[in-house]
């Protein structure tokens, strides 16, 4: 059950009541593609990024040789690799893929791509390492450490090609073995978790979004447990859609009061010092509990000329942990 118990826009308003509860949501697309990961609770401890390929190709929302600025909610290292030509080389078109999923931690871990043509990187990846069978999949395990497999037609896939698994139509890539089981289904869903489970409600029918678990953000525990942000293209425009969810209502609370004051039109970015009014139009501010997870979010109209994805690209920089109320990171923070 979705309750939300406080809504305003950003900037001073009148306090607000509890609203009645809504009915439950029905599962998004986020939440469906989350079903196909594996990794239970434990993939809860690193966050996953995804874009739907079709939803973007049937908006005209992205370029005709790559995802744009939906790339950018696969993480560093993935988002790279979706938006340039080697995958293509070996056959793996990422902007003609149904959808795809990466493993993500300050980096990429791992990336897989659903819907593709996978005959050529099966043999690619046949010619630097002997095939093992594991249920519907083929293994290869190029190293045991991630390594560049240089000199073959792989090594554009970087360190992601060292522990590859395929089947017809989806190809996955891993840097290390361990990050592969999740990637190809083994072991229950995060998504059956509360936190993930209400980060896909909180989100919404979103076409691409990442989650970010604390402890892969510069402030570790002293932050939310868990952030989420996407975009949600709507009838009247993208929407950028930020969550911070927590099992604290406090916690919650203080991140929905900083949202309304750093997201504010007249407020300045804290890492950059832009006026917000240049990033961001207007901004609208939920205080939600979700099946028991407590959670604020915020749906960002961009300013004129800012792409969609706006939270894809400010993440990196530390912007996103000021925009709930926290301090900006210091010299030296990660």
């Amino acid at each position: 059950m979705l309750t939300a118990l406080c809504t305003f826009a950003a900037g001073p308003l009148p306090g607000c009541g509890d609203e009645a509860a809504e009915p439950d949501s029905p599962p998004t697309r986020f939440g469906i593609a989350l079903e196909s990961v594996g990794g239970g609770a434990e993939g809860t401890e690193s966050g996953f990024g995804w874009v739907d390929v079709e939803a973007l190709e049937e908006g005209g929302n992205r370029s005709s040789n790559d995802l744009d600025w939906a790339a950018g909610a696969l993480g560093p290292g993935a988002e790279q690799l979706a938006n340039e030509p080697g995958p293509k080389r070996i056959g793996v078109e990422p902007a003609r893929a149904r959808q795809i999923l990466s493993l993500v931690g300050s980096y990429a871990i791992g990336i897989r791509f659903d819907g593709v043509e996978t005959a050529r990187l099966k043999r690619a990846l046949g010619r630097s390492a002997r095939p093992r069978h594991h249920g519907p999949w083929t293994f290869y395990d190029l190293s045991d450490t991630p390594a560049i497999p240089f000199g073959t037609p792989l090594e554009r896939l970087t360190e992601l090609a060292s522990h590859a698994a395929v089947r017809p139509g989806t190809a996955v890539l891993a840097r290390f073995e361990l990050a592969r089981p999740a990637l190809t289904g083994e072991g229950a869903s995060p998504v059956d978790t509360p936190l993930m489970a209400a980060a896909t409600t909180c989100l919404g029918d979103v076409v691409a979004a990442r989650t970010v678990p604390n402890n892969f953000t510069y402030l570790g525990s002293e932050a939310p447990r868990l952030f989420a942000f996407g975009v949600d293209l709507t009838d009247a425009g993208p929407r950028d859609v930020l969550c911070v969810l927590d099992e604290s209502g406090e916690v919650a609370d203080e991140a929905a009061a900083g949202m309304r004051d750093a997201l504010d039109p007249g407020a300045s970015d804290a890492v950059t010092g832009e006026p917000m009014s240049e990033l961001i139009e207007s901004a609208d501010v939920e205080r939600l509990e979700i099946e028991g997870v407590e959670a604020a979010r915020a749906e960002l109209v961009a300013a004129d000329g800012e792409d969609p994805g706006f939270l894809f690209r400010v993440f990196g920089r530390g912007s996103t942990l000021t925009y709930v109320g926290l301090r900006e990171p210091f010299p030296g923070d990660d």
